[in-house]
């Protein structure tokens, strides 16, 4: 066998960028930095891809937003056919940047290229899901080992139908977990084959037993020894206390604190990790500015957070005949999928029992639903 056909080719994941405004001169193919922006948008997303383990590599291509339709955003992005929304606040920050920059000279336009591929890497991370279509699910079903162990009846033929099995990947990929670890996913497959034909649960299960399980806290390596030692002596106890803080005022146990080293930050630079998704590099390192980012952070990441181990945590600290009931007539996936709604509109899942009595009323609530999955 010769290696083009043992190594087969990553798939292509297209993406099609609409620039309006001052990014417009970079949509003409004869722009001599038309290439230049289209490269580094798809470089941009490498290190994404890789985190994430999805299989593909990013084929960007430019069009002219034109200046004689209705006015609208200064860029749209579409991944494998599917139209990303406009982003969270710090994509909306960088267009903001962008529109002020004006365009124009090659030196303004090569500023605006690094804002462009900063912009689209956070499009992306506020959607990474869009970034896995069948071509990639149909890769990632080639490098899944066959499990030793199923569960739920005999193992049908291996791997799992590529349709079903994007289904199911994409939900922990939307919540920014990576499906890297393809060991893991197989496993989880073969413990729980009844679900193959429902991957919207699967995915609740694959997204549960993938997630991290700290959120990480990174600092450059330089400052890492002397900047822990002195919040331990000085306000070590302020991290413990925010996380508690947030739990009461969010309603959801969280995972605990990690602090890691990142060789990419500045002296003067911090970053966050929530699931695996790394943050942006934020600047001015002290021990008041990152207890009050970890805040705004947490705020914006909370419904990433619920998954099926942290909702199984909450039940057990409701009353038992509550939780028995709902774990009767409630599947624990759709609890899951429920709860994550809710706070993402709401930002916080205070008065859980509430809530669960309220979702018992709900149409959805069917007796003899089952509640307990295997996780891995």
């Amino acid at each position: 066998m010769n290696d083009s056909q043992s190594v087969p080719p990553l798939p292509k994941i297209p993406a099609v960028l609409v620039l309006a405004g001052p990014l417009r001169p970079l949509a003409s193919p004869g722009h001599g930095l038309h290439e230049t922006a289209r490269q580094e948008v798809a470089a941009g997303a490498d290190n994404l891809l890789k985190i994430l383990g999805i299989p593909g590599k990013l084929v960007v291509s430019l069009e002219d937003g034109e200046a004689d339709k209705v006015p609208g955003p200064m860029l749209t992005l579409t991944v494998n056919d599917q139209a990303c929304w406009p982003g969270g606040d710090r994509a909306v920050r960088l267009m903001a940047r962008m529109a002020k920059n004006g365009g124009g000279a090659e030196a303004n336009l090569r500023l605006l290229i690094d804002l462009l591929k900063e912009t689209c890497l956070e499009i992306l991370k506020d959607q990474p899901d869009v970034l896995l279509d069948l071509p990639q699910a149909e890769f990632v079903a080639r490098e899944l080992s066959r499990p030793r162990r199923h569960k739920g009846g005999s193992l049908p033929d291996w791997p799992p139908d590529s349709a079903g099995l994007l289904a199911a990947l994409r939900v922990p990929l939307g919540l920014g977990i990576s499906i890297a670890d393809r060991l893991a996913v197989s496993q989880i497959l073969g413990e729980n084959v009844s679900l193959w034909e429902a991957p919207e649960d699967l995915g609740e299960l694959l997204a549960g037993a993938l997630s991290a399980k700290c959120i990480e806290i990174r600092l450059p390596p330089e400052r890492f020894p002397d900047l822990t030692l002195a919040w331990q002596e000085n306000g070590g106890e302020a991290f413990s206390q925010v996380r508690v803080n947030l739990g009461k005022e969010t309603g959801l146990k969280l995972p605990p604190f990690s602090f890691q080293t990142d060789a990419d930050l500045a002296d003067d630079q911090f970053s966050f990790r929530f699931q695996h998704l790394p943050g942006p590099a934020l600047t001015g390192l002290t021990l008041d500015k990152l207890v009050a980012e970890m805040k705004a952070e947490f705020f914006s990441q909370l419904s990433r957070l619920v998954v099926l181990p942290q909702v199984e945590a909450q039940l057990e600290l409701v009353e038992s005949e509550l939780r028995d009931m709902v774990s009767e007539r409630i599947p624990l996936p759709r609890l899951t999928r429920e709860l994550r709604r809710r706070a993402r509109q709401d930002g916080r899942l205070r008065r859980l029992a509430l809530i669960l009595e309220e979702l018992l009323d709900e149409p959805f609530a069917a007796a003899g639903a089952p509640g307990m999955l295997a996780l891995r």
